[in-house]
């Protein structure tokens, strides 16, 4: 991949003017019948995906955009940003089409968007708002037609001492395609509503509660978790210097072609912090979906200058009913958790070790029932 960017502001006192503008290019490989048919029949991330040669895919093609970017910043407390980009994919200087997903007997020629953000921010109060739309080029044997959508995003958050609450609104026309866009849902446009509340009545006393609404409007046939959840919750924490003692409660509402499930989580943390080098940890848990299931787990953690070990218990009951539990995670590792089905019994380690230069992760799962595996992971991150 290749790309060039071209720069130019100004920045005087308090305000800052600014315009970016470039073109990327990035090489792809697709299979000779895709050639031929001059369609690529998959989305635009299944083709940056084969990015080298591999099996059929040896053909080589080009995925440019072409986009652009201006900064207006009046002073501290006011952005303006406003964005445009376009993406086409050629094989020897010839368009070639691409994803047939969206419509009947029709694929994406090119695709791009203008976007313009708005933000005020204080030291108290943060209010932004995006506006988006999206342009779509559909091929239907041989005639283009130009398709139109529309999204929006807002929000607001204010902070104060002892209180602080945020809100967020994104609400996407059902076909809005943005695939490289993190806001509006990339090639899945969604609604979204949440809101959060904290308040902190007391120095060592937390409480929060938070509330989304997230609806997928075009689920792909492959999507497997629900299209539409609502979930509430609320966490109410102590914390002093020895003491660490945590309760969240969770409620959530899930729909699927008319269908509605729910789902409530209840999970007790203790943490106690026995002397400077070494914690005793308590956790559990109570599930209540088309089951009841919970969960035991204790462990304890101990610290020996720059070395640091964490072992563990954690027995789940359940019998159909899906509980998820933080096994001693890595840190930076995408596995987070283990999803239980049957009831369970597992036994953890894990050390770590860490300085100036560098950061040692090593853990190690070992599963004493309904079998017995064992699972281990390495993290290594060296600073040069």
């Amino acid at each position: 991949m290749y790309g060039i960017v071209a720069s130019l502001y100004d920045v005087k006192d308090i305000s800052t003017i600014r315009l970016d503008a470039g073109i990327s290019n990035k090489e792809c490989f697709v299979t000779s019948a895709d050639i031929q048919k001059t369609i690529y029949p998959y989305s635009i991330h299944g083709l940056l995906s084969h990015y080298q040669k591999d099996g059929q895919n040896i053909e080589p093609v080009q995925v440019i955009t072409h986009f652009a970017r201006a900064i207006v910043k009046p002073g501290n407390f006011f952005t303006l940003q406003g964005c445009y980009y376009a993406t086409s994919v050629y094989h020897e200087n010839a368009r070639l089409l691409f994803d047939t997903s969206l419509q009947n007997n029709a694929a994406i020629e090119s695709f791009g968007g203008y976007s313009l953000y708005m933000q005020y921010q204080d030291k108290k109060i943060k209010l932004f708002m995006e506006y988006a739309i999206s342009q779509v080029v559909m091929n239907n044997e041989g005639d283009s037609e130009n398709k139109y959508t529309n999204a929006y995003y807002w929000g607001m958050s204010v902070t104060g001492k002892i209180f602080s609450a945020s809100g967020i609104m994104q609400k996407s026309d059902k076909y809005f395609y943005a695939p490289f866009s993190n806001t509006f849902g990339s090639n899945s446009p969604r609604d979204i509503y949440y809101y959060s509340v904290k308040l902190k009545p007391a120095k060592k006393v937390t409480f929060r509660w938070a509330y989304i609404d997230q609806n997928n409007l075009l689920p792909s046939q492959y999507y497997a978790e629900y299209p539409h959840k609502r979930i509430h919750s609320v966490t109410i924490a102590y914390k002093n210097n020895s003491f660490v003692i945590k309760t969240d409660y969770r409620n959530a509402l899930f729909y699927k072609d008319g269908m509605e499930d729910r789902v409530s989580r209840l999970q007790q943390k203790v943490v106690w912090g026995i002397t400077q080098n070494a914690s005793l940890h308590l956790k559990c848990g109570l599930y209540q979906g088309n089951a009841t299931a919970w969960y035991l787990a204790s462990g304890m953690g101990f610290k020996f200058g720059r070395l640091q070990n964490d072992c563990g218990a954690i027995y789940a009951h359940t019998k159909d009913e899906k509980i998820y539990i933080a096994l001693l995670p890595l840190p930076h590792t995408s596995i987070m958790s283990e999803a239980i089905a049957t009831s369970s019994f597992f036994i953890v380690e894990r050390l770590r070790y860490s300085n100036s230069s560098c950061k040692l992760s090593a853990r190690l799962v070992w599963q004493m029932h309904p079998q017995k595996q064992t699972l281990g992971e390495l993290s290594a991150s060296v600073w040069f």
